[in-house]
């Protein structure tokens, strides 16, 4: 088999039949699974799934094991060449699928690419990054406490503030690239859009599941360099992304301080709480 694709849901019914429905179509030409994994969803998901798309191979975990642990049930359970892992808020098509299993085909040194993620109104997401530091996330945050607040006071002061952050942010993405033609390689891929080369999992190994809710996709891909392989980005083509950003909503929320203490655990594992690179 070729592919795999692995999606994974938790309680986002709302975007369950979108997904199912674009994934099922771009991939009807391929060597090609669906596999589905419900992080025990409390709405209709599973009911959606099993009647609307019989050819999605469906589990329910019966419980919220985290992103890292159920994309991992996933990734076992695949028996692709290639793994693509899309989260539930995508809509994906085949030209870009295809894009990234011909790069992963050309250039065997490859181990995960992903190409642009955009919102529905075509706005580009900063989807590939620099490995993320303490400084960079403090920052983040008061960046988003910014706008929260621009947003309630219409504050000058408030946006030349937010301005000048995110000026000193800006060097953690790849803004430059991303607007060309090129594929390009960079530090981490978010875990909304990664397609994975299967053999090499037996190398780097899978996610790791002491991190519930970020940033397990940036530890993978920090592994995928240590073990020699590349992690690339194809700027030209792309899938849509509606982004929920859980985190963002509530700041100091259950999920919220979870993703914490996955950073931190982040920083721990690798020792480098302000270093940059891979």
């Amino acid at each position: 088999m070729e592919l795999s694709v692995v999606i994974i849901s938790w309680n986002a019914q709302r975007y369950v039949r979108p997904c199912l429905q674009s994934v099922v179509k771009a991939v009807s030409s391929l060597s090609a699974e669906v596999i589905f994994i419900d992080n025990g969803s409390q709405d209709e998901t599973e009911q959606i799934v099993t009647t609307e798309f019989p050819s999605v191979v469906y589990r329910n975990l019966h419980a919220n094991r985290g992103v890292a642990a159920a994309r991992n049930v996933g990734m076992k359970m695949a028996q692709g060449d290639y793994i693509l892992l899309l989260d539930i808020d995508t809509v994906a098509n085949a030209e870009s699928i295809q894009a990234m299993l011909e790069l992963m085909k050309q250039q065997p040194e490859v181990g995960v690419c992903s190409c642009k993620l955009t919102s529905a109104a075509d706005e580009p997401q900063l989807s590939c990054l620099k490995m993320p530091t303490l400084t960079l996330k403090i920052k983040n945050v008061l960046l988003v406490l910014l706008i929260k607040a621009q947003k309630a006071w219409s504050a000058d002061f408030l946006r030349r503030w937010g301005e000048r952050l995110w000026d000193s942010n800006k060097k953690y993405f790849y803004l430059e690239q991303m607007d060309g033609s090129e594929p390009f390689d960079c530090e981490y891929l978010i875990g909304a859009c990664q397609c994975i080369r299967a053999k090499l999992l037996d190398k780097v190994g899978y996610l790791d599941e002491k991190i519930f809710y970020g940033p397990e996709d940036a530890d993978f891909c920090l592994r995928v360099w240590h073990a020699g392989s590349r992690v690339t980005y194809i700027p030209t083509v792309s899938i849509i992304h509606h982004y929920q950003k859980i985190t963002n909503k509530k700041l100091f929320s259950r999920m919220s301080r979870r993703h914490v203490n996955a950073l931190f655990y982040f920083f721990w594992k690798h020792k480098r709480l302000f270093r940059t690179g891979v």
